[in-house]
């Protein structure tokens, strides 16, 4: 289950010396949007008036005043009854999960079900703090079905104390249904567990209304009373340059959380409260719902697009339906049947094509073979070289698949 990706980023180093360029990264964070004038207006204007707070040093507890705006927020438009003291901030999603998979650490929390796939740092913060880690994996051939009574039979054997969610799918950009946080929280309640849910990347579903918080699955997540939901509103607009994410959790929690933030994480610029104030703001609300709704067609474009080019190939994409990321997927090959660095070895020395494989997000063996795409960037270079490295290497693929 291990998986260790330094090899891949050795090959990146070797091409660049040899290329004298970076690879196509397939993958790649970098967002390229149709309405970046929209964000942009909206985020110069918040940093203006933070220059004059540059000198200031802030941690996650100083931040009452944001804290405060997203509990009213959480309130006034969702209905949550949610409180300032269960609310923190975290510089980024991924060290809001460290944060929060830490502290559950340290209060004595062990025994952890992690249901995959899921993004390496939860496995990763896992196992620095010599914790039980059993995994339940949801597996493609059944569309990513969630087996409750498999998972309600592992945390009464396994004597599991928390249940970590990753919504979407990871990478595959498949949504979990509300209905399945219900049902979650209904188990996680009647055994007393914690239910922790990284929603970093979720919330940008192409088809249902746009909204800057998914309020529903935030509720149905609420029935257990130990719930945690990490949210990143800078994902979802693309916002690399001023991430921030959201944690929502009980107020004990959050406490040992912001405890831990100030000797680990640091404080935060003032830039970024600046940021997070105005995209939370009710004056900016219409902009960003048209901007992420201008995003969400983008991307259903493109995958479509790329569903067309696929065609007649040894691959597909996942049927996703939420945010900007999918799988392109051999469509019989497992993971456990291929030489995983044989073939991203030999993409990126043949085709200057850097993919980053399903196994990197801990897909189970037996799911298909894939690598992750970025759907919201520009195909206008990038979908020649990958169709022409399917179609030219197809004898080369078919034999290591």
């Amino acid at each position: 289950m291990l998986y260790d990706s330094d090899w891949q980023l050795e090959q990146v180093r070797s091409y660049r010396i040899a290329k004298g360029r970076d690879p196509s990264f397939v993958s790649d964070w970098d967002c390229d949007v149709p309405e970046f004038d929209i964000l942009n207006s909206i985020v110069t204007a918040a940093i203006k008036p933070s220059i004059g707070r540059m000198l200031n040093y802030s941690y996650a507890e100083d931040q009452t005043a944001q804290r405060e705006m997203l509990a009213a927020y959480l309130n006034d438009v969702g209905r949550l009854p949610i409180t300032v003291d269960e609310v923190s901030l975290a510089l980024n999603a991924t060290n809001a999960l460290y944060l929060c998979l830490t502290t559950l650490c340290s209060e004595g929390i062990n025994r952890f079900l992690v249901v995959t796939p899921a993004y390496y740092t939860v496995v990763e913060t896992l196992l620095s703090a010599k914790v039980s880690i059993i995994f339940h994996h949801l597996c493609d051939c059944d569309d990513f079905a969630f087996d409750f009574g498999a998972i309600e039979g592992l945390i009464e054997e396994q004597h599991i104390q928390a249940l970590i969610l990753t919504d979407p799918i990871y990478s595959a950009g498949i949504s979990v249904p509300v209905e399945c946080y219900r049902k979650l929280a209904e188990i996680c309640a009647l055994h007393d567990v914690w239910l922790v849910c990284d929603h970093s990347l979720g919330g940008l579903h192409w088809k249902a209304p746009v909204a800057l918080i998914d309020f529903a699955k935030m509720r149905a997540l609420r029935i257990a009373p130990k719930s945690v939901f990490i949210d990143s509103l800078a994902k979802r607009l693309c916002l690399n340059g001023f991430k921030h994410a959201v944690i929502i959790g009980p107020g004990g929690l959050i406490r040992q959380v912001h405890d831990l933030a100030s000797r680990v994480s640091g404080g935060f610029c003032s830039t970024q409260i600046a940021v997070l104030d105005a995209l939370y703001s009710k004056e900016h609300e219409n902009a960003l719902i048209q901007y992420m709704d201008s995003n969400r067609k983008r991307i259903r474009d493109q995958y479509n697009l790329l569903a067309a080019a696929l065609c007649g190939t040894s691959f597909a994409l996942y049927k996703s339906d939420t945010g900007h990321f999918s799988m392109i997927c051999h469509t019989k090959a497992r993971i456990r049947d291929v030489d995983t660095k044989n073939i991203v070895k030999h993409l990126l020395g043949e085709h200057g094509l850097y993919v980053l494989p399903s196994e990197h997000f801990y897909y189970y063996k037996d799911n298909r073979f894939g690598f992750r795409i970025n759907l919201i960037n520009e195909f206008s270079r990038l979908l020649p070289i990958i169709c022409r490295a399917i179609t030219q290497d197809s004898d080369f693929l078919h034999n290591v698949c």
